[in-house]
């Protein structure tokens, strides 16, 4: 498929002529004695630029050789101008201080850039006077020849000529494939209004809106092609002389019914397949996904979908089209970060940072990116956090899928989860329309040319990839999306000292341990990525980079400190760094305040040195996201950094040492925090270690603030956060003053926790719409709010004079039900649950006074734990339910036997743990667990006075685990096991005075015994020493014997099934 390439030479005259007007607007012309070329160079582009205008208007394919050497060549010198403007508008600021200092590298440096300039400027008044072939009055010339049949001057085709000779005559003016052009439709509407009346026009258009500008009075809408006419159409540019065998006949003319006879549809498809009718070629367009994919976005037609994104592209601006060319340095299959790919356009010039992302989402809007549902690719995107190292310290797929939705949910990971793909038949167009993006294959580095200006490498060895760049010494942008070279050796100083105009360097997860000092050398460079690199420094020479936008150095284990001229980048937004690296960090280097543009940063320690200042914020008003402040101790005067400023910032935290203040110390930190006060659309707060009496007043005016943590505010004797209508989240820990919590309504809190303030005696009642709560350590604390129907999960830890729950009138009605998962741990004066929830799931350890828990309430109980009781009390509190499917026992004193449970019909684990008085499951004759008909899973561990089993257990158990039972000597049934017809799995661990198992052997359907821990019984199951229950067992296909183990399992055993409990492990 052939495209012009009027495009991009058009959007590179704009990005020209803004370049030249800031050229002369610096005077750099008169550093450098060019005046004169400067100033023709502008007339020149502003000429070259009409003719473009009209260039762009034509048909694919409808430039002639000529025209396309023409518009190529004035692509690949106007690409030139702009890097030598670009690489001298950069250096000249530098070399003018130095003009006196070193004045012969000053005159030096001046007459190679007239020289260079001078050049550029001679080639393109070559190419320039060839323009006319271009011309925009070429179209008013045509109408003129054709009515007066004599040969026009372009130039003198004007409005005025075309008047006079269309006054007096009836005429039919055809305007073929007309586009929205106010400027242009309105001069030839005003002409047309005063010539005859009887004079028609007809216009042709792919574009509806059009008829509404131009009034017309009757609308004639075509039909689709016939087929036969379809076919003749896509075979003649398809295949040679229009022949072609009978499958590729069939094949092809599928593919153009998919197209619906539609002829703007048909010529794209045949534009894909021209350069390979092969069959395979034809069999891979009808399987390709497009067809049926994505119908929401295309509506009911998706064959219309390629013609659709054609003329999409067509209609795109200038910039947008380069954006979307862009994209083929990327290989087919690739997902793109949003962010990331925007940022590379902004570094390349092809879209301005302000409203940036709007430029993604208009491409996206036209269907030529697919967001990524998480769910459907949920392995493909696990395995790309694992080759990013996003999840590098989870080592198997399988645990990644359990814990997905935690990790899709992380900050770790918040920023990376949207993820889109371009279609590959969208690829393919990106491809064919891309004029200068190469795709560069592992053997395949000796095709890249002179000419190549953006280039991706696919492939590992360095050095072939060294050699095919350093022919194309205009590069811009080496990107390595996929398969990353292994070694550059020496090869990187000879690259940097080659590639002057690079814009754009990829080498993250590349070996290189050290940057060449070279670096420096690329003036132009705007993006560099060194993430995932062994790299242990950067050379300080990275800080003359000033065209340096975005800086990665994600995954960089062992770099843990920047330049100490990095405060030199005046221009970088982006610096990208894990928080491993701010972890390793003691301080960012001086003067980071130079760094005006920046919009992230993690976090700024604060010194008592130049430099090093909080006075280093005051510029950096760019800053977005979340802003950490550390060291505030040593803070002299905080209004310094002007945070009120800083209004892109969404979070904040404040952070002063752990380490105690006298008095002063109080007092200053107190006038510190007043004096950090932020804008007041901050949405999160983080105070730490404040010393201080009391917090700022302006805390209570951040009205917007939806997250706040007060973490070891150990002074503060009272909150002061005002009504905060959207706060949602909020922490308190340490603050162990804390007295008084004013009565103040937060409609919209939905988590609270609080922990260790051992003075505070009381919590307001106005949360209406809590749902999850944690109070931890709340010495003082005798009673907790309401319950209300919004909350669903609570934990009460270590509250020791906790004993009772408010009851809002609004409650006493029970007109509600809460379905409430509840850990009470450590409450010892606690008395009794509340009586208007219907627990899921519920965990009571340590509650020495509580004794029941509610029965009638608990028909939705799932998960019960246990722990920690005296006495039977609780267990014989149990509640008859079917829900409950997971009960753990665990830790209670004075149990001898298991009192009798209730009915527990849907009960399918059970767990019995530490229990050392425990010496029988049941006291009576017949068992107590042969009513448990649904148990699947039993686990008795230190259980440490049980000598044997005197009861059978239920037929359905699967999977039985007794350990750390250290009396126990046998089983007392001959039976106990082989009644157990399901059981698959068996664990006997660290009972070592177990010698026997029961007479009659184990059941037959075992697949997995374990036997570790129990030397008595290990011994007579060894079948080197011809253990006597060898035969017995031989048969089970997964065996663990202490050292004695069949070498591949057969069968999954259950180490996880503790999951089925209430809480975890």
């Amino acid at each position: 498929m052939i495209f012009p390439v009027s495009v991009l030479a058009d959007h590179v005259v704009n990005r020209i002529l803004e370049a030249l007007e800031s050229f002369v607007t610096a005077k750099f012309h008169e550093l450098y004695g060019v005046q004169s070329e400067i100033e023709n160079l502008s007339r020149q582009f502003q000429a070259i630029q009409a003719v473009l205008e009209d260039a762009q208007r034509f048909q694919q394919g409808s430039h002639s050789t000529v025209q396309q050497v023409w518009l190529t060549g004035l692509q690949d010198l106007a690409l030139d101008l702009e890097d030598v403007l670009a690489l001298y508008a950069t250096e000249a600021p530098l070399w003018s201080k130095q003009k006196f200092t070193a004045p012969f590298a000053w005159l030096r440096f001046r007459s190679e850039a007239a020289s260079k300039i001078k050049e550029v400027a001679k080639n393109i008044d070559t190419v320039s006077k060839e323009k006319n072939k271009f011309h925009s009055g070429e179209g008013h010339n045509e109408m003129l020849e054709f009515v007066t049949g004599t040969k026009q001057d372009m130039m003198a085709a004007n409005e005025d000529r075309i008047l006079q000779e269309l006054a007096e005559r009836r005429f039919l003016l055809v305007l073929d494939d007309v586009w929205l052009d106010k400027l242009e439709w309105e001069s030839l509407h005003r002409v047309l209004k005063l010539c005859h009346r009887q004079g028609k026009v007809l216009i042709t258009s792919r574009n509806e809106k059009v008829t509404e500008k131009m009034d017309a009075l009757h609308i004639q809408r075509l039909d689709v092609m016939p087929e036969d006419e379809c076919w003749t159409l896509f075979s003649k540019r398809v295949f040679r002389a229009g022949k072609c065998s009978e499958e590729l006949e069939q094949f092809g003319k599928e593919i153009i019914r998919r197209c619906k006879f539609l002829p703007l549809a048909v010529k794209a498809m045949a534009g894909l397949l021209c350069r390979d009718p092969s069959e395979q070629r034809l069999k891979n367009i009808l399987k390709n996904g497009i067809w049926i994919s994505d119908q929401s976005h295309f509506g009911n037609d998706t064959s219309d979908i390629l013609p659709a994104l054609k003329l999409s592209y067509d209609d795109l601006p200038h910039q947008l089209k380069k954006c979307f060319e862009y994209c083929c340095l990327f290989p087919k299959g690739y997902m793109f970060e949003k962010n990331e790919l925007v940022r590379l356009w902004i570094v390349e010039g092809y879209i301005k940072p302000v409203g940036a992302e709007d430029s993604f989402d208009e491409l996206r809007s036209r269907s030529f990116f697919r967001l990524l549902d998480v769910n459907i690719d949920k392995n493909e995107l696990i395995k790309l956090w694992i080759a990013e190292g996003r999840i590098s310290d989870i080592d198997h797929m399988e645990d990644v899928s359990i814990h997905f939705k935690e990790l899709l949910n992380s900050r770790q990971l918040a920023n990376y989860t949207e993820r889109y793909k371009m279609h590959d038949l969208i690829h393919d167009m990106a491809r064919d329309i891309s004029s200068g993006c190469q795709q560069v294959e592992e053997n395949d580095s000796s095709s890249i040319k002179q000419q190549s200006r953006h280039i991706s490498f696919l492939g590992q060895d360095a050095k072939k990839l060294t050699e095919g760049v350093l022919k194309a010494q205009k590069l811009r942008t080496l990107l390595l999306p996929t398969v990353h070279p292994k070694d550059f050796g020496q090869t990187l100083d000879e690259m940097f000292r080659t590639l002057s105009y690079l814009r754009v360097l990829d080498l993250s997860a590349s070996t290189i341990k050290d940057l060449p000092e070279s670096i420096g050398e690329l003036k132009l460079l705007g993006y560099l990525d060194l993430s995932r690199t062994e790299i242990r420094m950067l050379p300080n020479t990275i800080c003359n980079l000033h065209n340096l936008q975005i800086l990665k150095l994600l995954w960089c284990l062992w770099l843990w400190k920047l330049p100490k001229d990095f405060g030199n980048l005046k221009k970088l937004m982006y610096l990208e760094l894990d928080n491993m690296f701010w972890y390793k960090c003691s301080a960012l280097p001086p003067k980071i305040g130079g760094l005006t543009n920046l919009h992230y940063l993690y976090s700024f320690h604060v010194r008592r040195k130049s430099g090093y200042g909080i006075d280093e914020l005051g510029c950096m008003n760019s800053l977005e996201g979340t802003l950490r402040i550390s060291n505030l101790e040593n803070s002299e005067d905080a209004k310094c950094a002007k945070l009120k400023q800083k209004e892109s910032i969404s979070g904040l935290v404040l952070e002063w040492s752990d380490k105690d203040a006298d008095p002063q110390g109080k007092t200053a930190q107190e006038r510190v925090l007043e004096d950090l006060e932020p804008h007041h659309g901050l949405e999160e707060l983080h105070i730490n270690h404040f010393k201080g009496n009391r917090f700022s007043s302006w805390m209570g005016m951040l009205r917007c603030l939806k997250e706040v943590s007060l973490n070891h505010c150990i002074n503060c004797r009272a909150l002061s956060l005002g009504p905060l209508p959207h706060l949602s989240v909020l922490r308190i820990k340490g603050m162990l003053e804390l007295v008084q919590w004013p009565e103040i309504i937060y409609g919209s809190l939905t988590r609270l926790s609080i922990s260790n303030c051992p003075k505070l005696r009381e919590l307001p009642g106005n949360f209406p719409n809590l749902v999850s709560a944690k109070i931890k350590q709340c010495d003082a604390l005798t009673a907790l709010f309401p319950l209300m129907p919004s909350l669903t999960s609570m934990v009460l830890m270590n509250n020791a004079l906790l004993e009772e729950w408010c009851q809002d009138v609004s409650t006493t009605g029970y007109s509600f039900r809460i379905y409430l998962e509840l850990r009470v741990i450590n409450c010892p004066k606690l008395q009794e649950l509340p009586q208007i929830f219907y627990p899921q799931k519920l965990e009571v350890s340590g509650c020495t006074s509580l004794r029941t828990i509610p029965g009638p309430q608990c028909s939705q109980l799932q998960c019960l734990e246990l722990d920690k009781c005296i006495g039977t009390s609780l267990l014989e509190a149990i509640p008859s339910t079917s829900s409950l499917y997971s009960l753990s026992i665990s830790n209670v004193k004075n149990l001898a036997n298991l009192p009798q449970f209730p009915h527990l019909p849907g009960l399918q684990a059970l767990y019995i743990d530490n229990c050392d008085d425990l010496t029988s499951l049941s006291s009576k004759s017949d068992s107590l667990l042969q009513s448990l008909t649904s148990l699947k899973f039993l686990s008795i561990s230190g259980c440490r006075a049980m000598k044997t089993f005197q009861d059978g257990l239920p037929t359905s158990i699967e999977w039985l685990n007794i350990k750390d039972c250290s009396m126990l000597k046998s089983f007392h049934s001959r039976n106990f096991l082989t009644n157990l017809t399901s059981l698959k799995d068996l664990y006997l661990e660290d009972c070592p005075q177990l010698e026997f198992l029961p007479e009659d052997g184990i059941p037959t359907g075992l697949q997995h015994l374990c036997i570790r821990g129990c030397p008595l019984l290990t011994q007579k199951c060894s079948k080197n020493t011809g253990g006597q229950y060898w035969p017995m067992i031989s048969h089970i296909d997964d065996l663990e014997i202490d050292f004695i183990k069949t070498p591949e399992p057969h069968t999954a055993t259950c180490p996880g099934i503790r999951c089925l409990g209430c809480f975890g492990a």
